[in-house]
């Protein structure tokens, strides 16, 4: 293996950590680096790397040199994220208790990145199929009612929960890959767990395609049946099957309506399977981004 292609991987990858606010770990490298490798190997092309200046080390953490302020704030992130994720783990409960919930991912800032005063809470919703709509209607309802739910008018809402993606457990969201998406890959790679493991193995394990891009990353494995997350999810799922499928389908109608209604250019956000909140436009801004600022690193950093 050429050096060099392996130095330009750890590069590519610490950017992308490194515009979300995170250093990395050799760990973390490892398992999130593009190109097949051991640890060893990916520690000695660090050192090279920061032997050159380009990339800074501290405490076992590394950022490119340019990041480098990311290190001083580390340990105030840490301590936001350890707060936001304890408030999530006190509203799990509400998740538990909904009919037809399976499985909640943190994701985005508390997850990929290291979030700030500013951050809010971003779930990922696992639901069982052909439920997702009502599921969606009754934590919103939830979350508004609590004063939790994060306001679509502020731009900045901290600490407030956005319930930005809701799935079938057995999503496969490789339709929504773009040519080149390193987002939606490393979004899916650093989902963080909060309840309901047996849905979130399936849902990794539906999504393992992403090996394909980052080899380092092993296969979860999938045990046992999912059941709902309490007794009172059970008894409310039973009352609302009574009723049969009528009202998802309602839901879903006037729902996605509305959803569709204000994103005329992106027709896969809100589908029977899975609803996102954010348009497939906003990972191509990204994806311009990230390629300028690499190209960018690339030509003043000559390996």
């Amino acid at each position: 293996m050429q050096a060099t292609k392996l130095q330009k991987e750890i590069l590519k990858t610490l950017l992308f950590f490194n515009l979300h606010n995170r250093p990395l770990a050799l760990k973390e490298m490892h398992q999130f680096l593009g190109i097949k490798a051991n640890e060893a190997q990916v520690f000695l092309a660090l050192m090279n790397l920061v032997k050159k200046n380009k990339v800074v080390e501290k405490n076992q953490y590394f950022v490119l040199k340019n990041y480098a302020k990311i290190l001083r704030s580390q340990k105030t992130s840490e301590l936001i994220k350890e707060k936001l994720i304890k408030k999530a783990k006190l509203f799990s409960l509400l998740f538990r208790i909904t009919p037809f919930v399976r499985g909640v991912f943190l994701a985005n800032s508390l997850a990929m990145g290291m979030p700030k005063k500013t951050s809010d809470i971003d779930v990922v919703v696992l639901v069982k199929k052909g439920w997702l709509w009502i599921v969606r209607f009754i934590l919103n309802l939830l979350f508004l009612f609590l004063g939790q739910r994060r306001r679509k008018k502020i731009k900045k809402d901290p600490e407030k929960f956005c319930l930005s993606f809701f799935a079938e457990c057995k999503t496969n969201l490789q339709f929504e890959k773009l040519t080149e998406d390193p987002l939606l890959i490393y979004w899916l790679a650093t989902l963080q767990p909060l309840i309901g493991s047996k849905a979130e193995e399936m849902f990794l394990r539906e999504n393992g395609w992403i090996s394909n891009f980052l080899p380092n990353r092993q296969l979860v494995t999938i045990e046992g049946k999912i059941k709902a997350l309490s007794f009172l999810a059970f008894l409310g799922e039973k009352i609302i099957n009574l009723c049969g499928n009528w009202l998802e389908k309602y839901l879903f109608q006037i729902q996605a309506r509305s959803i569709k209604a204000k994103n005329k250019k992106d027709t896969k956000l809100a589908l029977p399977y899975i609803y996102r909140s954010y348009p497939n436009g906003e990972r191509k801004k990204f994806l311009n981004f990230f390629n300028k600022n690499y190209k960018n690193l690339l030509l003043n950093k000559k390996l």
